[in-house]
């Protein structure tokens, strides 16, 4: 399936459905330039190279893969080698269909059908431009008759120059170990909270930040722009970026690192939602882009 395109004055989004209905690009049309705001993966055909997918229907890792749920044992295959976890779900690794596309959104449908994941459920995603703003929202229900846990997330990974600056608001961060799980609290890099924010290219962190507030901020001072990042129903926020990375993943997740393999009050405290049959579970990142003002 080729590529599906939505645009307006300034903005232009496109999206592979085929390639776990992730974004290929995601550009700012501003003052006569072309600026990338997601990273642009060209021609990729694996959705590790692309710019941003949905999480579905749970977020990080799972650790070896393995948790129950109301007495079900789950075993879940480890679906990104040599990672030795379940991660991310695997909505990102699947096609879509389509349901809807205009000049000015998408409307993409994954079905599932019990497997290694026992419970049947669907999750929808859409891809809306309004102005100068993203809107990302994706949506699971449940088809099952027993209750499925329900965690969802969207991995945007956004294009980061020298002069690329982070903030955010959220103090505090999970502590992570070698195999990047959680065991305990730590504080974020207090860079991350000042007024100018941290170096995006300076930083090299994979953490699950708690967050103060659903609003977090990226700004590209050469390019005269920033975006605004706000997010619903998402009480946490991954910060990804590896050595060397031309990157910055700033995404929203409903639920904290491995917490289907905590007990099952705690997971709930944690942010993993119980689905009954025909229940559903949303959350959104709207992305909204304004020009710097100068003095």
């Amino acid at each position: 399936m080729n590529d599906l395109v939505i645009k307006n004055n300034h903005l232009t989004l496109s999206v592979a459905p085929d390639v776990g209905a992730s974004v290929r690009s995601f550009t700012y049309q501003r003052q006569g330039t072309t600026y990338n705001v997601f990273r642009n993966s060209g021609q990729a055909s694996s959705v590790n190279d692309m710019s941003c997918f949905a999480l579905a229907p749970f977020a990080s890792r799972v650790q070896h893969g393995k948790f129950e749920w109301n007495s079900r044992d789950v075993q879940l295959a480890a679906n990104f080698p040599p990672e030795l976890h379940a991660l991310h779900g695997f909505g990102w690794q699947r096609p879509w269909q389509v349901k809807s596309h205009s000049e000015s959104a998408i409307d993409l449908r994954l079905e599932h059908a019990s497997g290694d994941w026992p419970w049947d459920f669907v999750v929808e995603l859409r891809y809306e431009l309004i102005g100068l703003r993203l809107d990302m929202t994706l949506t699971t229900t449940n088809l099952s008759d027993a209750e499925m846990p329900s965690g969802l997330g969207l991995h945007p990974f956004f294009d980061i120059d020298d002069n690329t600056k982070v903030r955010v608001d959220a103090p505090k961060m999970w502590q992570m170990n070698e195999q990047v799980l959680p065991v305990g609290f730590t504080q974020s890099p207090a860079a991350l909270l000042t007024e100018l924010g941290a170096n995006a290219n300076e930083l090299v962190v994979d953490n699950v930040l708690i967050n103060d507030s659903d609003r977090h901020e990226i700004v590209w001072h050469d390019r005269g722009f920033k975006a605004d990042l706000r997010s619903a129903g998402c009480p946490y926020t991954v910060l990804y970026r590896p050595e060397d990375g031309q990157f910055f993943c700033i995404e929203p997740i409903s639920h904290c690192a491995n917490a289907l393999t905590m007990g099952r009050e705690e997971a709930l405290n944690h942010g993993v939602k119980p689905l009954l049959r025909g229940e559903s579970h949303t959350i959104s990142q709207s992305i909204v882009l304004s020009d710097l003002v100068t003095n």
